[in-house]
């Protein structure tokens, strides 16, 4: 871990602490003992419903997310960092000032805020954020117990949502169809690639990695089965169903034409690692949909009326202003902010 640089705030030690209330939904109380979200609020009554726990397991509560580029990640990440904020965890936050919150690993040594104004750190239960250096070992080292998750989507998705992101159609903004025309008339050598492998410190001539990726990872959710992921995700992590609610975060609304199959053919040539890599991880996720432990079908019917349920009622007038709504539609960046600040009010008093 490092301490704050002279880019960061410097964290000092207080004599009386506060006592730090983390920014509850209003009209929502989460009680420890039953893990019950209770209606205070007539007017939301609609919509937040007492749900009871019947799960006889223990939350999970430690995590590794490691981000990926134009995957939906986002996402995901905002789901985490509200579970994290709702349930007064501590995420291990990069020391570096940076925009993305990139989370960076040096010499085996992960650089995240440390708090030295606190004589004995608790330690971390959580990371949601982009990695550099994605290195197994010392993530764990610095959450031993941590489940560690990701997110994959389709490569040629990717591919394409990475090129409407950095802009490239200015210059083929006359085309009917800007990616393929972008495929056609631009050399393999010459495209821009992101590849997600470089997230997982995957490089050319290192596909055997993907057994290691294998072991390491307790889940890979795959973007085209958001759905589906998110209840594996609450199974394994015995969660609620309100702890995995979402709402889709950076969705370009620009109207893109479908990718056909020659598009395909030439983004497999310069995509090759990415696709084995992506279908392994799909194949997988069918593999733990098919020995699910319960009704699959079920649970995932169950999921989808609490999800449309709440976002019809956060989406009304009269709920604009309320603080679940208010963090369910939340980004990461003002998400991150939140509970920076939060870490800092809880260790240091202010």
């Amino acid at each position: 871990m490092a301490d704050i640089g002279h880019e960061s705030l410097s964290y000092k030690r207080v004599k009386h602490k506060q006592k730090h209330l983390i920014p509850q939904p209003h009209g929502i109380k989460l009680t420890e003992d039953t893990k019950q979200i209770n209606v205070r609020d007539q007017k939301f009554n609609a919509s937040i419903l007492t749900m009871q726990r019947l799960d006889t397991c223990t939350p999970e509560h430690n995590f590794i997310y490691v981000k990926t580029y134009k995957t939906g990640s986002s996402t995901l990440a905002a789901l985490l960092k509200r579970y994290g904020l709702r349930n007064n965890l501590t995420a291990a936050l990069s020391s570096l000032s940076t925009k993305l919150n990139l989370l960076r690993i040096r010499e085996s040594e992960v650089l995240a805020i440390k708090y030295s104004c606190i004589e004995t750190f608790p330690g971390y239960n959580y990371i949601a954020s982009h990695i550099q250096n994605y290195d197994y070992n010392s993530l764990k080292a610095l959450i031993p117990t941590a489940k560690f998750v990701s997110i994959l989507r389709s490569p040629f998705k990717q591919f394409e949502s990475l090129y409407y992101y950095t802009r490239n159609t200015k210059r083929l903004e006359n085309s009917s169809n800007p990616f393929a025309t972008y495929l056609q008339k631009t050399e393999a050598s010459k495209r821009k690639v992101k590849s997600f492998l470089d997230c997982f410190g995957i490089k050319a001539g290192q596909e055997s990695r993907l057994v290691e990726l294998d072991k390491e990872f307790d889940l890979v959710l795959i973007t085209e089965y958001m759905d589906e992921s998110l209840v594996l995700l609450k199974k394994m992590m015995c969660w609620t169903f309100d702890d995995i609610l979402y709402r889709s975060r950076k969705v370009s609304k620009r109207k893109r034409q479908p990718i056909t199959k020659a598009m395909e053919r030439i983004l497999s040539k310069g995509l090759a690692n990415d696709l084995i890599v992506y279908q392994h991880f799909n194949r997988t996720l069918w593999h733990k949909i098919d020995n699910y432990d319960g009704d699959f079908e079920h649970d995932l019917f169950r999921f989808r009326a609490r999800l449309s349920e709440v976002t019809e009622n956060c989406d009304k007038a009269e709920n604009i202003h309320d603080r679940y709504c208010i963090l369910l539609k939340s980004d990461v960046n003002y998400l991150d902010q939140l509970i920076k600040s939060t870490q800092l009010n809880r260790f240091c008093g202010y």
